[in-house]
């Protein structure tokens, strides 16, 4: 992408974040939100407990922060300083402004139906799915960097890693859809925001 491109996309991004963002702080939320965890609740099976069960924590910290630590050490070990730096602030930059986010918002989470994990604090955006899906956009881009042919299914894999992770929140109700349409917009900005911000230091 080009420069022009990248800040097309950054600011699309926020304002559609932001505007979903403040809607849900207002208490405005689309219809489809209940819709779909209810549909998704009445096809529930001891199956897709048990494999969404095992698939959600792909997004949480204590499986991603040891990922993205080999990643930074092997960018680093090629002497990338750069792309090291673009890929911790992608990260980790994600995963704290989330956090803040979702002070900010303070949206209870689903109660319409139980949940089928354990999950605190607040509902929007998604830790789990902003981090997973940060992980594996700044780690496309560090793949396309190398024009190599195997980046795109590369790109494919990581792209149904986040969809697995994305529905397996809903699925297990411990997040609305908007939360994860917000997740994915948020890390999606966040990502193009920390590689104009490394290529600016690096510049």
């Amino acid at each position: 992408m080009s420069a022009m491109h990248d800040r097309r996309w950054l600011v699309a991004l926020l304002v559609i974040f932001a505007a979903l963002a403040v809607a849900i702080a207002y208490g405005v939320t689309p219809g489809f939100d209940a819709a779909l965890l209810n549909n998704l609740a009445m096809r529930q099976s001891d199956a897709g407990d048990r494999a969404f069960g095992l698939l959600t924590p792909l997004g949480s910290l204590r499986v991603l922060v040891p990922m993205a630590i080999l990643v930074i050490a092997i960018v680093l070990l090629r002497r990338h300083v750069r792309d090291a730096v673009f890929f911790a602030l992608a990260f980790g930059g994600a995963s704290l402004a989330n956090t803040f986010i979702k002070l900010l918002v303070a949206r209870p989470r689903p109660h319409e139906f139980d949940a089928l994990v354990a999950a605190g604090g607040y509902a929007f955006p998604s830790g789990h799915v902003t981090q997973i899906a940060a992980f594996a956009f700044a780690l496309y881009l560090l793949a396309a960097r190398t024009g190599a042919v195997w980046r795109w299914p590369a790109g494919l894999l990581l792209m149904g890693l986040v969809a697995v992770v994305a529905t397996s929140r809903i699925y297990l109700q411990v997040h609305y859809p908007t939360d994860v349409i917000g997740s994915l917009l948020f890390a999606g900005f966040w990502v193009l925001a920390a590689r104009h911000a490394a290529n600016r230091l690096f510049d």
